[in-house]
């Protein structure tokens, strides 16, 4: 039951490999959703200028 580091080290790079993954995915999520709700804001605004402007 000799079992070498070395054997170890691929399943550590690819367990860190899918850890950068998710957290990059959940990273890219977050900074999409925050976009859209900056966007939704900036489009309610506009849209109640123009409803101003009309009356």
């Amino acid at each position: 039951m000799n079992i070498s580091l070395a054997a170890f080290i691929p399943l550590i790079i690819n367990i860190a490999a899918i850890g950068f993954i998710v957290w990059f995915a959940f990273t890219l999520l977050n900074v999409q959703r925050d976009r859209n709700w900056h966007l939704r804001e900036i489009s309610k605004g506009i849209q109640e200028i123009a409803r101003n402007k009309n009356d």
